[in-house]
């Protein structure tokens, strides 16, 4: 297991058919990524945290099956057992803490550039191509998620599949929100708007930055003089701060967050606060550019596909209601919308750090049981440490 990854693939799982049709979604995912990595001949790692495995099933990397990639990309099982997970608040409710998975297989990855997804998720070949030659550091980069029915033909190569997603797709998570494929203006959701958006963002952060550097701005900060006045004026620059920073691309971020694992390092990682992980994924998002990461919204033609799942098993804006019913009544806390923006004031405001972890965040301290799948023409096998 080299240190050459040019990427690193983080998800988290675990065999209970979550959303039902899952071994399928996730086989679909791996061959695809896989394939992608041969084909295009990007050096990459695929870690698969197993969250809390099931007793009574076999463990992922013994049933899912993985094409020969010819060492393009080797695949990296992390288990964390119930042993970790049971001494969590809300254990007994959440098999699975998303964020807290997807931080042991930050913490643990060797790409230069780490990708947070999920198991339900195809990449279009030139988001593929995109990453092999165009990332740079202190960048996060997003892209759009188009859904995609779970009704793939059969015997189709991976080609095919790519073309039926492009042409079946029937929901797009941009910036600016949510649409399905009925209404008149599928194709045309965000695009002049992120444009605009784009140009009102910069605009604001680069005004933040001359009167941030201004003489006057730090006179009034050193000094108390008028010092009501200063308080005002902190504040309106704070609240523009906040402003731009809504702009970010948060849409369905728990499917495609990408930066170098040196700014996922600065960050540490997602905040490990034990609830659903509603809103923590776009917390990460904020805490980035709030440390000065640059946001990079890739276009259209570099979307990745979602494979859809069953209603109430994850976030839908048709199944929201099921979803959130669901939480509530089995008392498992996350992050509301009121919440999420206090906590972004507070950053904005410089009255909250934009980190909420420790040193020890992705459970450093943690000796995990890992199965490596080496996958070379000559050599495909699996080989397990602890």
């Amino acid at each position: 297991m080299g240190e050459d990854y040019h990427l690193s693939v983080v998800t988290t799982a675990r065999n209970d058919n979550h959303g039902e049709n899952f071994l399928f979604r996730m086989q679909h995912f791996v061959s695809g990524f896989i394939h992608q990595c041969k084909r295009h001949k990007l050096k990459a790692e695929l870690i698969i945290v197993e969250w809390n495995p099931p007793p009574d099933t076999l463990p992922l990397s013994k049933i899912l099956d993985f094409p020969e990639g010819d060492g393009w990309c080797d695949v990296r099982f992390i288990e964390v057992p119930n042993e970790v997970h049971k001494h969590l608040k809300h254990s007994d409710n959440l098999p699975l803490f998303q964020m807290l998975g997807k931080n042991v297989g930050i913490r643990r990855a060797l790409g230069k550039y780490v990708l947070a997804t999920n198991i339900d998720i195809l990449f279009s070949d030139k988001i593929i191509c995109y990453i092999r030659d165009s990332l740079k550091e202190n960048t996060l980069y997003r892209a759009d998620r188009l859904d995609v029915p779970c009704t793939f033909p059969a015997d189709s190569s991976f080609e095919s599949l790519l073309l039926f997603c492009k042409q079946s797709s029937f929901r797009v998570n941009a910036i600016h929100g949510t649409i399905t494929k009925e209404k008149a203006n599928f194709n045309q959701l965000g695009k002049s708007d992120e444009r605009f958006s784009k140009i009102s963002r910069d605009l604001l952060l680069n005004l933040l930055k001359i009167i941030d550097k201004s003489f006057a701005v730090r006179m009034l900060d050193k000094f108390m003089y008028h010092g009501f006045l200063n308080r005002k004026i902190v504040k309106s620059l704070r609240n523009l701060e906040y402003l731009a920073l809504s702009g970010t691309h948060t849409n369905a971020c728990g499917d495609f967050t990408l930066m170098s694992r040196g700014a996922w390092m600065s960050i540490e990682g997602y905040a490990e606060w034990e609830m659903y992980s509603w809103h923590i994924d776009s917390l990460g998002l904020y805490q980035a550019k709030k440390m000065g990461v640059k946001e990079v919204n890739l276009p259209r033609d570099m979307a990745i596909y979602h494979i859809e799942h069953s209603v109430g098993s994850g976030f839908t804006h048709e199944a929201v209601d099921a979803l959130f019913s669901r939480l509530r009544a089995c008392n498992v806390p996350y992050l509301t919308n009121a919440r999420l923006k206090k906590i972004l004031v507070r950053i904005c405001t410089n009255k909250q750090e934009p980190r909420f972890n420790g040193k020890d965040w992705g459970m450093a301290g943690c000796k995990f049981k890992e199965t490596l799948i080496c996958n070379k023409k000559e050599f495909n096998d699996s080989h397990v440490f602890v």
